[in-house]
C-alpha cells in the first residue's frame, strides 16, 4: 500500500493476496501517469493463441489470458486509474475462476476520459485421466466521454470459449474449441458477430 502526491494529483496504490487452503484471492488499485504505448504492453484476461489461432493451455488444461490492454491511441500523457480483481478455487478435478479490471484513462491533452472494463468467468473440468472440459465467459464495455471522435464510440461485448482436449498419448494432444463473440457499438460499422471453431493436434518432441 502506498499513498502521494504528484504534479498531477494523488499517486495512491495498494496490492493484497490472500491464499486458503485451495483459494487464492488478489485485488489491487493503482493510479500511475502513462501513456497509451504502456498500456497496450499490460496483461489483461484475454485469450492467448498460438500461431495458428489455437488457444495455448496451462498445465491444468486452462486456457492462458494474456494480452495487451485497451487504450485510445494518443500521443499525450494518460491518466490511469486501474483496478483489478481475482479469484481462484481449484478442487480435485474442477476449478473456477473470477477475473475483473477496470481501467479509467484520462487524457491530459484535453481531459476526456474513456473507461474500459473486463469479467471473466472461468471453468475447468477433469472428466477422466486424459480428458478435459474447460470454459470462459467473458463481457467486456468500452464507454468515452460523449462529443468526441478521438476516443471513439461506447461498445460491449460477450464471448463464450467452450474447448475439450483429450491426451492421444504421452506426447500428442487433441483440442476442440468454440468460441462465439457478440460485439454491439453505438457505431453500426464496429458491430459484429464471429463464430470460430478450431481443431488442433498438438505433438512434442
Amino acid at each position: 500500500m502506498g499513498v502521494g502526491e504528484r504534479f498531477y494529483g494523488s499517486n495512491d496504490r495498494f496490492s493484497i493476496t490472500h491464499r486458503h487452503r485451495h483459494s487464492n484471492f488478489s485485488a489491487s488499485y493503482e493510479k500511475t501517469l502513462t501513456t497509451s504505448r504502456a498500456l497496450r504492453e499490460e496483461d489483461v484476461f484475454l485469450l492467448v493463441t498460438d500461431s495458428q489461432g489455437s488457444p495455448i493451455y496451462d498445465d491444468i488444461g486452462q486456457p492462458l489470458i494474456l494480452t495487451s490492454t485497451a487504450t485510445t491511441l494518443t500521443r499525450s500523457p494518460i491518466i490511469n486509474e486501474s483496478f483489478k480483481l481475482g479469484y481462484r478455487l481449484q478442487g480435485r478435478r474442477s476449478s473456477i475462476g473470477v477475473d475483473a479490471s477496470e481501467s479509467k484513462q484520462l487524457r491530459t491533452e484535453d481531459n476526456l476520459s474513456s473507461v474500459f472494463s473486463d469479467i471473466s468467468l472461468s471453468g475447468n473440468r477433469t472428466l477422466s485421466r486424459d480428458t478435459t472440459l474447460n470454459g470462459r465467459v467473458t463481457y467486456r464495455e468500452r464507454t468515452a466521454d460523449s462529443g468526441s471522435e478521438a476516443l471513439g464510440s461506447d461498445s460491449e461485448s460477450w464471448i463464450y470459449t467452450l474447448g475439450l482436449s483429450r491426451d492421444l498419448g504421452s506426447k500428442s494432444t487433441l483440442s476442440f474449441n468454440y468460441t462465439y463473440t457478440d460485439r454491439r457499438s453505438d457505431d453500426e460499422n464496429n458491430e459484429y458477430k464471429e463464430n470460430r471453431i478450431i481443431a488442433t493436434i498438438r505433438v512434442n518432441f
